[in-house]
């Protein structure tokens, strides 16, 4: 019985703690964060997505972001991450308030993937400004890692 009454004040708050998203407000994808990484290859190490995927800001749809289908090669790494380079160049878009496209930029770069399960960011996209500095402009989050084993997969 004190098993169950020290388990309660977990079962309230998990709710509150992102359970329901009540307190944990959406993450910001949109970011801008440079990056020191060193050049690696192991082409044991590739992530492949079986058709192109588009994640939006918000359901008010302001910017955009595409990542192209194909193999994602192992580029570079740090700490935190690995560096997949794309197989092209990455879709970046803007939208006015009426739904229409008001810019659209194209990066060479790629989809960065955490190395550790207790990442708050596990992935996202960037952009290559040399062999050893990529920038971070898109954090992924659950809805991309809940596609893996679906519309993608690693290769370790």
């Amino acid at each position: 019985m004190n098993n169950c009454k020290a388990m309660l004040p977990v079962l309230f708050l998990y709710p509150l703690l992102g359970g329901c998203g009540l307190v944990l407000p959406p993450m910001n994808p949109v970011t801008y964060a440079d990056r020191e990484v060193e050049a690696i290859v192991d082409p044991q190490k590739q992530i492949i997505l079986n058709e192109s995927m588009v994640f939006y800001d918000s359901i008010f749809k302001s910017e955009g972001i595409r990542f192209p289908g194909g193999t994602y090669t192992l580029e570079a790494e740090n700490t935190h991450y690995y560096y997949f380079a794309a197989p092209e160049k990455l879709e970046y878009r803007t939208f006015s308030t009426d739904g229409t496209t008001s810019s659209i930029h194209h990066y060479a770069g790629g989809l960065f993937y955490t190395k550790s399960i207790l990442n708050w960011v596990p992935g996202g996209a960037y952009y290559t400004v040399s062999d050893r500095q990529k920038v971070h402009i898109w954090k992924l989050g659950g809805e991309f890692i809940s596609e893996k084993g679906y519309t993608w997969d690693t290769t370790y």
